[in-house]
Protein backbone atom coordinates (compact mmCIF):
# COMPACT_ATOMS: atom_id res chain seq x y z
CA UNK A 1 0.00 0.00 0.00
CA UNK A 2 1.73 3.60 -1.30
CA UNK A 3 1.28 6.38 1.96
CA UNK A 4 -1.64 8.16 -0.50
CA UNK A 5 -3.88 4.55 0.14
CA UNK A 6 -2.50 4.57 3.83
CA UNK A 7 -3.40 8.20 4.43
CA UNK A 8 -7.26 7.23 3.06
CA UNK A 9 -6.91 4.37 5.45
CA UNK A 10 -6.18 6.10 8.37
CA UNK A 11 -9.29 8.37 7.76
CA UNK A 12 -11.18 5.32 7.47
CA UNK A 13 -10.11 3.99 10.31
CA UNK A 14 -10.34 7.31 12.26
CA UNK A 15 -13.80 7.93 11.39
CA UNK A 16 -14.98 4.41 12.28
CA UNK A 17 -13.21 4.60 15.69
CA UNK A 18 -14.75 7.65 16.49
CA UNK A 19 -18.55 6.45 15.93
CA UNK A 20 -17.41 2.86 17.45
CA UNK A 21 -16.37 4.92 20.64
CA UNK A 22 -17.92 7.91 20.28
CA UNK A 23 -19.21 8.40 23.92
CA UNK A 24 -15.71 8.03 25.16
CA UNK A 25 -14.07 10.79 22.25
CA UNK A 26 -17.23 13.71 23.18
CA UNK A 27 -15.92 13.04 27.20
CA UNK A 28 -12.28 13.01 25.99
CA UNK A 29 -13.03 16.33 24.15
CA UNK A 30 -14.79 17.80 27.02
CA UNK A 31 -12.14 17.19 29.28
CA UNK A 32 -9.21 18.32 26.37
CA UNK A 33 -11.48 21.70 26.25
CA UNK A 34 -11.77 22.09 29.93
CA UNK A 35 -7.94 21.31 30.43
CA UNK A 36 -7.13 24.37 28.09
CA UNK A 37 -9.75 26.67 29.48
CA UNK A 38 -7.95 25.82 33.06
CA UNK A 39 -4.52 25.99 32.29
CA UNK A 40 -4.83 28.93 29.58
CA UNK A 41 -7.27 30.86 31.84
CA UNK A 42 -5.34 30.77 34.88
CA UNK A 43 -1.22 32.15 35.41
CA UNK A 44 -0.32 31.28 38.79
CA UNK A 45 1.98 33.71 40.28
CA UNK A 46 4.51 31.70 42.71
CA UNK A 47 8.24 32.74 43.62
CA UNK A 48 10.72 30.12 42.32
CA UNK A 49 11.20 28.81 45.93
CA UNK A 50 7.98 27.53 45.96
CA UNK A 51 9.17 23.48 44.96
CA UNK A 52 6.09 22.67 45.41
CA UNK A 53 3.83 24.31 42.93
CA UNK A 54 6.50 24.38 40.85
CA UNK A 55 6.64 20.35 40.34
CA UNK A 56 3.01 20.54 40.36
CA UNK A 57 2.59 22.86 37.19
CA UNK A 58 5.61 21.05 35.27
CA UNK A 59 3.92 17.47 35.64
CA UNK A 60 0.19 19.10 34.91
CA UNK A 61 1.95 20.45 31.71
CA UNK A 62 3.90 17.10 30.90
CA UNK A 63 0.31 15.41 31.60
CA UNK A 64 -1.49 17.59 29.40
CA UNK A 65 0.72 16.80 26.53
CA UNK A 66 0.46 13.24 26.73
CA UNK A 67 -3.28 13.06 27.12
CA UNK A 68 -3.37 14.93 23.74
CA UNK A 69 -0.98 12.32 22.19
CA UNK A 70 -2.73 9.34 23.81
CA UNK A 71 -6.00 10.72 21.93
CA UNK A 72 -4.30 10.98 18.52
CA UNK A 73 -3.34 6.95 18.87
CA UNK A 74 -6.46 5.93 19.96
CA UNK A 75 -8.37 7.51 17.14
CA UNK A 76 -5.54 6.06 14.68
CA UNK A 77 -6.31 2.81 16.39
CA UNK A 78 -3.32 2.06 18.58
CA UNK A 79 -4.21 1.32 21.47
CA UNK A 80 -1.47 -0.45 22.93
CA UNK A 81 0.79 1.95 21.98
CA UNK A 82 -1.63 4.22 23.34
CA UNK A 83 -1.43 2.36 26.62
CA UNK A 84 2.15 3.19 27.19
CA UNK A 85 1.85 6.33 27.20
CA UNK A 86 -1.08 5.58 29.59
CA UNK A 87 1.78 4.05 32.10
CA UNK A 88 3.73 7.42 32.00
CA UNK A 89 0.47 9.43 32.74
CA UNK A 90 -0.11 7.14 35.66
CA UNK A 91 3.50 7.78 36.75
CA UNK A 92 2.83 10.91 36.59
CA UNK A 93 0.10 10.72 39.26
CA UNK A 94 2.03 8.66 41.31
CA UNK A 95 4.86 11.48 41.62
CA UNK A 96 2.31 14.36 42.18
CA UNK A 97 0.00 12.33 44.90
CA UNK A 98 3.51 11.49 46.49
CA UNK A 99 4.86 15.07 46.84
CA UNK A 100 1.43 16.18 47.96
CA UNK A 101 1.13 14.44 51.12
CA UNK A 102 1.59 15.80 54.52
CA UNK A 103 2.08 19.76 55.71
CA UNK A 104 2.99 22.50 53.40
CA UNK A 105 6.57 22.17 54.89
CA UNK A 106 6.92 18.26 53.95
CA UNK A 107 5.12 18.81 50.48
CA UNK A 108 7.74 21.22 49.83
CA UNK A 109 10.54 19.03 50.86
CA UNK A 110 9.46 16.49 48.49
CA UNK A 111 8.92 18.25 45.60
CA UNK A 112 12.72 19.79 46.41
CA UNK A 113 13.66 16.27 46.48
CA UNK A 114 12.11 15.62 43.15
CA UNK A 115 13.96 18.22 41.69
CA UNK A 116 17.65 17.68 42.81
CA UNK A 117 17.12 13.75 42.26
CA UNK A 118 18.22 15.24 38.47
CA UNK A 119 21.80 15.38 39.77
CA UNK A 120 21.87 11.60 40.58
CA UNK A 121 20.19 10.89 36.80
CA UNK A 122 23.05 13.25 35.21
CA UNK A 123 25.96 11.38 37.24
CA UNK A 124 24.17 8.06 36.19
CA UNK A 125 24.28 9.95 32.83
CA UNK A 126 28.00 10.87 32.56
CA UNK A 127 29.15 7.16 34.11
CA UNK A 128 27.47 5.38 31.28
CA UNK A 129 28.68 8.23 28.79
CA UNK A 130 32.69 7.75 29.64
CA UNK A 131 31.70 3.76 29.15
CA UNK A 132 32.58 4.11 25.40
CA UNK A 133 35.90 6.03 24.84
CA UNK A 134 37.47 6.78 21.81
CA UNK A 135 35.66 7.86 18.66
CA UNK A 136 32.07 6.77 19.34
CA UNK A 137 32.99 9.05 22.82
CA UNK A 138 30.41 11.81 21.00
CA UNK A 139 29.70 13.79 23.75
CA UNK A 140 33.17 13.92 25.49
CA UNK A 141 33.21 18.08 25.19
CA UNK A 142 29.92 18.64 26.85
CA UNK A 143 30.92 15.95 29.86
CA UNK A 144 33.87 17.46 30.51
CA UNK A 145 32.05 20.78 30.99
CA UNK A 146 29.98 19.35 33.01
CA UNK A 147 31.33 16.74 34.80
CA UNK A 148 33.11 18.49 38.31
CA UNK A 149 29.68 20.38 38.59
CA UNK A 150 27.54 17.18 38.64
CA UNK A 151 29.48 15.06 40.56
CA UNK A 152 29.94 17.52 43.33
CA UNK A 153 26.09 18.07 43.36
CA UNK A 154 25.07 14.46 43.13
CA UNK A 155 27.29 13.69 46.16
CA UNK A 156 26.46 16.21 48.32
CA UNK A 157 22.40 15.52 46.82
CA UNK A 158 23.16 11.89 47.91
CA UNK A 159 24.14 12.24 51.05
CA UNK A 160 21.19 14.53 51.70
CA UNK A 161 18.60 12.43 50.95
CA UNK A 162 20.20 8.85 50.98
CA UNK A 163 18.67 7.23 48.14
CA UNK A 164 17.97 3.61 48.37
CA UNK A 165 18.91 1.52 45.21
CA UNK A 166 19.61 5.00 43.63
CA UNK A 167 15.56 5.34 43.26
CA UNK A 168 13.67 8.58 43.67
CA UNK A 169 12.46 8.77 47.11
CA UNK A 170 14.28 5.37 47.79
CA UNK A 171 11.01 3.66 46.82
CA UNK A 172 9.75 1.79 43.16
CA UNK A 173 7.05 3.02 41.39
CA UNK A 174 5.25 0.20 42.89
CA UNK A 175 6.29 1.20 46.52
CA UNK A 176 5.27 4.62 46.02
CA UNK A 177 1.57 2.89 44.56
CA UNK A 178 1.63 0.82 47.60
CA UNK A 179 2.21 3.79 50.10
CA UNK A 180 -0.62 6.28 48.63
CA UNK A 181 -3.59 3.17 48.55
CA UNK A 182 -6.84 4.80 47.65
CA UNK A 183 -6.93 2.98 44.74
CA UNK A 184 -3.79 3.42 42.93
CA UNK A 185 -2.41 0.15 43.85
CA UNK A 186 -4.53 -1.69 41.79
CA UNK A 187 -3.83 0.51 39.22
CA UNK A 188 -0.18 -0.39 39.22
CA UNK A 189 -0.91 -4.22 39.30
CA UNK A 190 -3.36 -3.90 36.61
CA UNK A 191 -2.69 -0.68 33.85
CA UNK A 192 1.31 -0.38 35.11
CA UNK A 193 2.24 -3.87 35.38
CA UNK A 194 -0.08 -5.36 32.60
CA UNK A 195 1.13 -2.50 30.73
CA UNK A 196 4.50 -2.94 30.97
CA UNK A 197 4.55 -5.74 28.52
CA UNK A 198 3.69 -3.39 25.66
CA UNK A 199 6.13 -0.99 26.56
CA UNK A 200 8.72 -4.48 26.79
CA UNK A 201 7.78 -6.44 24.12
CA UNK A 202 7.16 -9.82 26.38
CA UNK A 203 5.77 -12.78 24.70
CA UNK A 204 2.54 -11.81 26.22
CA UNK A 205 1.58 -9.63 24.31
CA UNK A 206 1.55 -11.99 21.12
CA UNK A 207 -1.74 -12.35 21.22
CA UNK A 208 -2.85 -8.90 20.10
CA UNK A 209 0.07 -9.09 17.31
CA UNK A 210 -0.43 -11.85 15.44
CA UNK A 211 -3.24 -14.39 14.73
CA UNK A 212 -3.42 -17.61 13.23
CA UNK A 213 -5.29 -18.36 9.66
CA UNK A 214 -5.26 -21.59 7.92
CA UNK A 215 -2.27 -22.92 10.39
CA UNK A 216 -0.11 -19.51 9.16
CA UNK A 217 1.02 -16.93 11.18
CA UNK A 218 -0.61 -13.35 10.26
CA UNK A 219 0.70 -10.32 11.62
CA UNK A 220 -1.00 -7.67 12.87
CA UNK A 221 0.86 -4.64 12.10
CA UNK A 222 -1.85 -2.15 11.59
CA UNK A 223 -4.48 0.02 13.11
CA UNK A 224 -7.53 -2.43 15.26
CA UNK A 225 -9.86 -1.39 18.46
CA UNK A 226 -7.31 -3.37 20.87
CA UNK A 227 -7.15 -1.62 24.46
CA UNK A 228 -8.73 1.46 23.07
CA UNK A 229 -11.34 1.44 25.62
CA UNK A 230 -9.43 0.72 28.18
CA UNK A 231 -6.35 3.37 27.23
CA UNK A 232 -9.32 5.43 27.19
CA UNK A 233 -10.91 5.19 30.09
CA UNK A 234 -7.72 5.18 32.33
CA UNK A 235 -6.87 8.50 30.21
CA UNK A 236 -9.89 10.20 31.12
CA UNK A 237 -9.75 9.16 34.96
CA UNK A 238 -6.04 10.33 35.29
CA UNK A 239 -6.28 13.81 33.90
CA UNK A 240 -9.21 14.39 35.87
CA UNK A 241 -7.25 13.94 38.70
CA UNK A 242 -4.48 15.81 37.94
CA UNK A 243 -6.87 18.89 37.11
CA UNK A 244 -8.63 18.04 40.57
CA UNK A 245 -5.26 18.57 42.39
CA UNK A 246 -4.31 21.55 40.01
CA UNK A 247 -7.57 23.15 41.32
CA UNK A 248 -6.56 22.18 44.79
CA UNK A 249 -2.88 23.50 44.74
CA UNK A 250 -3.82 27.09 43.05
CA UNK A 251 -6.93 27.45 44.18
CA UNK A 252 -8.13 27.85 40.74
CA UNK A 253 -12.24 28.85 40.83
CA UNK A 254 -12.75 26.39 38.15
CA UNK A 255 -13.94 23.46 40.27
CA UNK A 256 -17.69 23.35 39.73
CA UNK A 257 -16.70 22.94 35.91
CA UNK A 258 -14.62 20.39 36.90
CA UNK A 259 -17.36 18.35 39.10
CA UNK A 260 -19.89 18.57 36.13
CA UNK A 261 -17.27 16.59 33.72
CA UNK A 262 -16.26 13.96 36.92
CA UNK A 263 -19.88 13.10 37.24
CA UNK A 264 -20.26 12.58 33.35
CA UNK A 265 -17.11 10.23 33.87
CA UNK A 266 -18.73 8.50 36.61
CA UNK A 267 -22.39 7.74 34.32
CA UNK A 268 -20.58 6.35 31.53
CA UNK A 269 -21.16 3.20 30.06
CA UNK A 270 -18.81 1.78 27.70
CA UNK A 271 -19.52 1.86 24.46
CA UNK A 272 -20.61 -1.72 23.13
CA UNK A 273 -17.40 -2.95 20.53
CA UNK A 274 -15.55 -6.15 19.74
CA UNK A 275 -12.15 -6.03 20.91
Amino acid sequence: MDLENLEKDSIKRRAFLYEQFKKEFDLLDKIEILRSKILGENLPDFPTNDFYKSVIWFLTGKSAKTFRAIRILCGLGYGEDANILVRSLLENILYIEYISKGNQKEKNDLAQEYIEYNFLISKQGLDKVEKYPGDKYQYKEMVDEKKLKVLARAEEHGKKYKYKNNKLFGKSIKQIAYDLGGGLEFHYDIVYWLGSHFAHSTSNTANSMVSIEEEKLRMIAGPNDNFIIQSLACTMEYMLRILQRVITTFDFKNQSDLDEVIEEFRQLKPSEHDS
